[in-house]
């Protein structure tokens, strides 16, 4: 999703040129800072309401305003977005959940060994 990483890189630059963390700009428009990091990291996208607040509390910082709204986006694209990270979420879950049993199965095999 090319929109979404464009957002990203263009937020990260307005928040470095402005000298402003993720908790500042939480703390102004009334959201988590973990939030504007995960918009921030391309890993989720802003609401236009969102996208809208932001602008103008980036515009009443300096009067610039160096990020555009993604205005291409549908509401279909925030749900295929949000099934893609779902999914990722998931097989990283069933990933992890197979590592720990693998684990658990060594544990279990080596307690097995050493009683011998």
């Amino acid at each position: 999703m090319p929109e979404l990483k464009r957002f990203a890189m263009k937020l990260k630059g307005a928040l470095a040129t402005r000298n402003l963390s993720y908790e500042d700009v939480g703390k102004a428009l009334d959201l988590h800072p973990t939030t504007i990091g995960r918009w921030a990291m391309g890993m989720a996208i802003p609401r236009p309401l969102h996208q809208q607040r932001l602008l103008s509390y980036l515009a009443h910082i300096d009067n610039t305003i160096s990020i555009e709204p993604i205005i291409s986006l549908t509401p279909h694209d925030f749900r295929n977005f949000n099934e893609q990270l779902t999914n990722q979420r998931a097989n990283t879950l069933a990933i992890n959940r197979q590592k720990k049993n693998s684990i658990i199965f060594n544990k279990s095999l080596d307690k097995c060994r050493n009683r011998d």
